[in-house]
């Protein structure tokens, strides 16, 4: 458990409740002291119900008042602040910093204890020391002005924080000297009692007057000696008139905050007529709130505080007390934090806004209330809560469930999940009997479709709220789904559109170097969601920081091995097999004067020649490529660069693995990989081709030869093991670990190595476009991995980029990054699954990778610049400019359209056929294949059937079809996926198992997407699948 330090308390919510309920009945002349004004009293008594609300509200207020600077002890270092630095010293192994401060500095000069910690803090010690003072990295990021050094970069971060704790500490000292002024020692001993902190020396022994502190205000910007100085808070004037103490006040006021939760259930027993524990539910519903409401239990009676002041406030709104008039509904998550109100206010004046707050804020949480208000006010009001992931919409729509208890009652909350079984209710259906619908926006985008057998038109629905709506861009559904949204907007302009409503930790910056750039971008996305607002928390960021954790930072660079037998194995493979290119059969083939085969010699003259760099495996992908286009012109040698480019591919894979994991990790993968191969080689029947074979299989001899106990183990695997036993020692069952890293491959592997870690019991967590067979997890798998994750039966997960957006792990208190690339989103989202205090981030990566996260801060540094400075335009301004950047996106899109129209009306009739990718194999006529549903390209032709051999795996259905198993053609190679549909069982082609050759040309058509090929196929309806079906039945003799 993470260590409780002085200050880092002070003035919360927990501490503003202590204060609250030591303040007597005679409240008034408390607050006269602190420098209120008769006449601002009354209205906090007017606008608040209960004592202890009335009190709650003003210390609120007063906690943002300023302070005066008293100059006189301008350099001494404030006990609990050297105490607090001398205890962090120690801890991070710093001993001779720690002892030197006492014996060096026995006056505790604050100007001298910086120079000395600036002077001989470096490098991880620094970074570990600033972090535990509780200075954030993006602080220590921002701090520093250009030019300086190490030392004097430290100097401003301390300065900075010293003026932070000053100022919590004085405004605390201004409560304790109006207590003593009233004679109430014993409130300043409940409060130093609960908290880390005592009263200033120089209150003691006397009464003092606040005159000085109502004179002007605390100016802390100059980051110099002199504005140290002022940061010293310090009263000292002798006051001459002390208050009656009366010893009954602060009880009066405790027992009240009892009366305020009880007065509440009477109040609602005689409106409704129904006997409800309003106490009961509010803290019940704080102690099992939704994960990301999550509460301390200590401050449930603050919170609980908080709910009523809440709810009072609610009630005077006009559309709550028509909502009355309903039967009443407890909401099971208690009301919203301050902060949390002030991210749906936009929302709540049905206004399209982006709600940007950071990971953990509960915005999802926000983004219920704002649902569950839109329904209450809007009768016809129909919402799609968007989610881009199956798990991701699985939880919301559970929460959602758990939240909205009165839509959940009338069935009026529904899921569309990608992969469930389809039911007899058509989707106009499904739409008319609900009122909040989850789907993912693919599926909403294929509902719109006109294609469709009955489209559903964008204004069924009265609101859209877009979970992670930084993806509205490019080419994805988002963004289709907004452009359907602007078509409607311009097409007709009386329609009445959906609310657009976006959630997201951050909008990004898209590489931007400069805030100007990051400012065009955040513009773009709000000009793509039609969103001239941004919620962002700026009046209650003290609330907000209250129920956020900020994880522990630490950043290794990976090691290298001594020995490395595998390593030295697979690059000498790597050379063998690249020398294959120089054979005279190939030579001669490269020597002919085409263009398409010239590009192919200009490709193999530039290999590049670090082979563990992704730019080798692009140039594998690209040489394919080109390969692939010259397979027609010549029998066997295009055929023979392919198998070599495939085997380059394995032992560059196998390399990667072995820079990642260990030897048996590495034996598995070209074990599984020379398997394939003999598969898809078994129709081999060159020399060549079975030299290279055997080759591989020699490699994968040696490999299984090597003793694992004599081979070096990974250092950095050894690394991972070292943080997750640390943890578990630390956290025991409470322990949730996650372990991003970049392929399904490593995932699964790096889960298998870690089995003898028992406790830990880890598992892989991977995306579902794949099969299992290729590290892939069907979607009902992934639920039931992330189930047993939350209860504890997995505690550790291997994830790929999959897991970081979005999905809701509270638990989670550590998050390793190993090896993994990400951007300033991606990086935001990973730190995110860290939901626990002390928690953990550990990123373990070259020096070129840990570069990119130095990067990555600094955009978020921008992104919020960028923020603010979007914030501070005027709404007029903003309009002005997103009005006229949807305008020519409209236009841009419009082209598209039209383009895709003349494209889909161009497609010639042309001789053509559809072979196999990796080996030229015929698979189809271009006469017998036909679309179906729009996007699916199935073989019309049963003699496929007998080509073919069948892969089963498990059954996934998509609305009304259902996919069965993977087709592997007769040459070995992966064609496609059998599917059903209306009882039909149809061959669909997968487009990147296959190539397009132009018959009449004798040329291969390169096509990235099917909807590409340029010649025309034929369309098919369910009579035509019936009359097919038709054909697959034995016909009698």
């Amino acid at each position: 458990m993470a260590a409780r330090y002085p200050l880092f308390d002070i003035l919360n919510v927990e501490f503003i409740t202590t204060v609250a309920q030591n303040i007597g009945k005679d409240w008034k002349s408390f607050f006269i002291e602190l420098g209120f004004e008769d006449v601002d009293l009354y209205h906090f008594e007017y606008d608040n119900k209960g004592l202890l609300n009335i009190v709650l509200a003003v210390l609120h207020v007063w906690k943002e008042n300023p302070l005066i600077v008293d100059e006189r002890r301008n350099s001494q270092c404030i006990k609990e602040i050297f105490d607090l630095i001398i205890d962090i010293l120690r801890r991070h192994g710093c001993n001779n910093i720690a002892d030197d401060l006492p014996s060096k500095f026995p006056g505790s000069d604050i100007n001298q204890i910086i120079g000395h910690l600036s002077r001989y803090l470096i490098n991880e010690q620094r970074s570990l020391v600033l972090r535990s003072l509780g200075i954030s990295h993006e602080k220590i990021l921002s701090a520093p002005k250009q030019g300086q050094s190490l030392k004097e970069e430290t100097t401003t971060i301390l300065n900075n924080w010293y003026k932070d704790q000053t100022c919590k500490y004085w405004k605390c000292q201004e409560l304790f000297t109006v207590f003593r002024n009233r004679g109430e020692l014993s409130s300043i001993k409940n409060i130093t009692d609960k908290f880390i902190i005592s009263e200033y020396e120089g209150n003691e022994g006397h009464q003092r007057s606040l005159e000085t502190y109502r004179s002007s205000s605390l100016n802390i910007s100059d980051e110099t000696h002199g504005s140290r100085v002022k940061a010293n808070v310090q009263v000292n004037t002798a006051f001459s008139s002390p208050f009656k103490h009366k010893d009954n006040s602060r009880n009066l006021l405790v027992e009240e905050s009892l009366d305020v939760q009880d007065s509440g259930s009477e109040r609602k027993k005689s409106k409704h007529g129904d006997d409800i524990d309003d106490t009961n539910i509010e803290v019940n519903s704080l102690l099992t709130v939704s994960t990301e409401q999550k509460v301390n239990p200590k401050r449930c009676a603050d919170e609980t505080i908080d709910v009523q002041d809440s709810a009072s406030d609610n009630k005077k709104s006009k559309h709550v007390e028509d909502s009355e008039k309903e039967e009443p509904t407890p909401k099971t998550y208690g009301g919203l934090r301050k902060y949390q109100e002030e991210l749906a206010k936009n929302a709540l004046l049905g206004k399209n806004t982006i709600i940007c707050a950071v990971t953990n804020a509960g915005k999802t949480i926000v983004a219920f209330h704002i649902i569950d208000e839109h329904i209450k006010r809007n009768p016809n009001a129909k919402v799609v809560f968007l989610a881009r992931t199956n798990p991701l919409l699985d939880q919301q729509y559970k929460k959602a469930c758990d939240i909205l208890k009165r839509l959940q009652r009338d069935n009026d909350i529904k899921k569309f999940l990608v992969g469930q079984e389809s039911t007899d209710e058509s989707t106009r259906q499904q739409f008319d009997n609900g009122r909040l619908f989850f789907m993912t926006p693919q599926l909403l985008m294929n509902k719109m479709k006109l294609e469709e057998k009955f489209p559903v038109p964008i204004n069924t629905f009265s609101m859209l709220v877009l979970d992670e709506c930084h993806h509205v861009h490019g080419k994805t559904p988002y963004n289709d789904i907004m452009a359907t949204y602007r078509k409607a907007q311009n097409d007709a302009q009386d329609m009445k559109l959906p609310q657009i409503v976006g959630l997201t930790a951050s909008p990004g910056t898209n590489k931007a170097k400069d805030e100007t750039s990051a400012k065009e971008h955040l513009m773009k996305v709000m000009t793509n969601m039609d969103a001239i607002h941004l919620s962002t928390v700026r009046k209650h960021k003290e609330n907000l920081e209250e129920y956020t954790t900020e994880a522990e930072q630490v950043v290794l660079q990976m090691k290298v091995r001594k020995r490395n037998p595998i390593q030295d194995k697979l690059e000498s493979s790597i050379s063998h097999v690249e020398r294959q290119f120089q054979l005279e059969k190939v030579q001669t083939f490269l020597a002919v004067s085409m263009q398409v085969i010239h590009d192919v010699k200009q490709s193999l003259l530039n290999i590049p020649i670090q082979k563990l760099e992704q730019t080798y495996i692009q140039w594998i992908t690209e040489t394919r490529l080109k390969v692939e286009n010259v397979l027609n012109k010549d029998e066997y040698v295009p055929r023979l660069m392919l198998t070599y480019l495939r085997h380059l591919e394995i032992y560059a894979e196998c390399l990667e693995m072995n820079s990642l994991l260990d030897t048996q990790a590495v034996v598995d993968l070209i074990t599984s990989r020379s398997s394939e191969e003999s598969i898809q080689s078994q129709n081999a029947n060159t020399i060549e081709e079975r030299d290279i074979l055997k080759y591989l299989e020699d490699v994968r001899k040696f490999m299984c030869s090597l003793d694992p106990e004599q081979v070096e183990c990974n250092p950095d695997v050894q690394e991972i093991i070292h943080w997750l036993q640390r943890e578990y020692e630390k956290q025991g069952d409470n322990s949730r670990f996650f372990i991003f890293v970049k392929t399904r491959a490593t995932a699964r592997a790096l889960a298998k190595r870690l089995e003898h870690l028992k406790n830990l019991n880890c598992q892989y967590f991977t995306g579902s476009q794949v099969g299992i067979e290729d590290g892939g997890l069907t979607k009902h798998k992934q639920l039931e991995v992330l189930n047993k994750f939350k209860s504890g039966v997995h505690k550790c997960l291997v994830a790929t980029a999959v897991a970081s957006e979005g999905i809701d792990i509270p638990e989670c208190n550590m998050m390793i990054r190993y090896r993994f690339t990400a951007n300033e989103i991606t990086s935001c989202q990973m730190r995110g699954r860290i939901r626990t205090a002390g928690g953990k981030e550990v990123i373990i990566g070259s020096e070129k990778e840990n570069l990119r996260e130095t990067i990555n801060v600094e955009r978020m540094v921008l992104m919020k610049r960028a923020v603010d400075a979007v914030i501070a335009m005027n709404e007029h301004e903003i309009r002005e400019k997103i009005d006229k950047g949807k305008q020519l996106l409209f236009q841009s899109e419009e082209v598209e359209r039209k383009k895709a129209l003349e494209s889909s009306k161009n497609k010639v009739v042309e001789q053509f056929k559809v072979t196999c990718r990796k080996c030229s194999k015929d698979i189809v006529k271009g006469q017998n294949l036909r679309i179906l549903k729009g996007s699916l390209h199935v073989v019309f032709d049963n003699s496929i059937f007998g080509r073919i051999k069948r892969e089963p795996i498990k059954h996934i259905v998509t609305e009304d079809i259902k996919l069965t198993d993977k087709v592997i053609g007769d040459c070995g190679h992966e064609w496609g996926h059998l599917n059903v549909y209306n009882e039909c069982e149809l061959v669909v082609l997968a487009q990147k198992s296959i190539k397009v050759f132009n018959v009449a040309k004798q040329v291969s058509v390169n096509v990235k997407k099917w909807k590409d090929v340029p010649y025309k196929i034929d369309t098919v309806d369910d009579d035509d699948i019936l009359a097919f079906k038709a054909s697959q039945l034995p016909t009698a003799e």
